[in-house]
């Protein structure tokens, strides 16, 4: 569930009363409570547009009708309600469009609830509560951020997801500094031996990565592509496990990012690392490392030599598509178009090439909240995405065509609300699928 949260209050209501007014608010009421409001916004405006255009043999239709007062909020099912798994479904939508935002008619666009900013407030100063007291209950915390995390607190905030650093507030002085120094005595071990003969393939490939990783006003300036590859060269040689591994070098870039932010927080692609001291830096690339350390040890079976992994995500993917948008698949295949020729980029280095660094940063937020579970959400995520880019798919007439649309995709303007919108819909798709396997079997 979200952030930790459980629907267990949702499955206790009473389903052959859902019909009345008073219980549908009950059950969004108590359901919600495991939802981040703000992770759904713009899945409402999608489910006014289905409701609005369905035939009646649409069960969107068929199985209800929404009432709507003046401020376009659902408060009424005039139809007893089905089956669990498409009340589910049901009661899903209507959340979305009971606690999310309205919809201005008049010029045919989403605009924010106006209780947004004070419920914002609020959960910043219940996270500034969470941050601060003696021993932070992290699941709270995990919940509250799922739906994104305000810019000046996510430098703290995800090294505490992280794993980074301890709940317990009088212990992180102490645990970073010595984590720090640890690190430190970890590029003094070894990193002088780059030069080996046995290590200078590795080393070659770390830094054709490197200049490969982008944002390029970054990744440009010569103490970053320092500052990397000490890193994962350490990396390489601390876990010879996995070792380093083509494109794990993605997956450094958004902590690092988000550590530096600190100094920039309006425009993180735009910052000069000569304007921060070489200490602060030093720090940074410590901390860059341990919770990049910690998020691929949740994924090692992405990185083993079979890369066993990420060929269950990309097939799980192929199977998900082929329930929810069959013509899709049907194209792909006609022309040659594989899972793995796309899909695996996605999953290995989790969509750090299909979107923009700011869109990464905010998805990142929820995909960290989720800890350990986080990958069954980035395949809905991914899910989600490829539903979202299936009319240009299907408009694509031949292999190349789809190659360079699927490496190119059209999310260089992506910004929050998208993100909100896509998390959205790869939640739904996840509470259709993964929980509820017994409804499509």
């Amino acid at each position: 569930m979200v952030g930790g949260g459980s629907s267990s209050s949702f499955w206790t209501c009473p389903l052959e009363n859902a019909n009345a007014p008073g219980r549908v608010h009950a059950v969004t009421q108590n359901f919600t409570r495991a939802w981040p409001t703000r992770a759904l916004e713009g899945a409402s405006h999608r489910f006014i547009q289905d409701a609005e255009k369905a035939p009646p043999s649409n069960p969107l239709h068929r199985l209800f009708s929404l009432r709507l007062n003046s401020h376009q909020r659902a408060t009424h099912i005039s139809q007893p309600l089905p089956s669990p798994p498409i009340v589910r479904d049901v009661l899903v939508r209507l959340l979305f469009l009971e606690h999310c935002c309205v919809i201005n008619k008049s010029k045919a666009k989403l605009v924010e609830d106006k209780s947004s900013t004070k419920e914002d407030d609020t959960r910043e100063a219940r996270l500034s509560r969470l941050i601060d007291s003696p021993s932070l209950d992290v699941e709270s915390l995990r919940k509250l951020c799922w739906a994104g995390i305000p810019s000046h607190m996510r430098p703290t905030l995800w090294r505490i997801l992280s794993g980074y650093l301890p709940a317990n507030v009088d212990r992180r002085p102490g645990v970073m500094t010595r984590r720090r120094a640890e690190y430190h005595s970890f590029v003094e071990q070894h990193y002088g031996a780059r030069s080996d003969a046995s290590n200078k393939q590795m080393l070659h490939q770390i830094q054709v990565d490197i200049l490969r990783t982008t944002p390029t006003s970054i990744f440009s300036q010569e103490v970053v592509k320092e500052i990397f590859e000490r890193l994962l060269f350490v990396f390489h040689v601390r876990h010879p496990g996995t070792g380093y591994v083509q494109g794990m070098n993605d997956l450094a870039v958004p902590f690092f990012s988000v550590f530096i932010s600190s100094y920039n927080p309006e425009d993180i692609e735009s910052t000069r690392m000569s304007a921060i001291p070489r200490a602060n830096l030093a720090e940074i690339e410590a901390d860059t490392y341990f919770c990049f350390c910690n998020l691929v040890d949740m994924i090692q079976d992405y990185f083993t030599p079979d890369r066993h992994g990420l060929q269950r995500q990309v097939h799980a993917l192929e199977d998900i598509m082929g329930r929810i948008n069959p013509p899709l698949n049907e194209h792909l295949s006609t022309h040659g178009v594989t899972y793995l020729q796309f899909a695996f980029r996605w999953m290995n280095c989790l969509l750090m090439r299909e979107l923009p660094l700011k869109a990464i940063i905010r998805l990142w937020d929820t995909y960290l909240s989720e800890g350990d579970s986080f990958t069954t959400l980035h395949l809905y995520t991914s899910a989600a995405l490829l539903l979202s880019m299936s009319e240009g798919l299907l408009a694509c007439k031949d292999l190349s065509e789809i190659m360079i649309f699927v490496q190119s995709l059209p999310t260089e303007s992506w910004g929050e609300r998208e993100v909100a919108e896509l998390l959205a819909e790869a939640y739904r798709l996840k509470f259709s699928f993964h929980e509820a396997q017994k409804h499509f079997t």
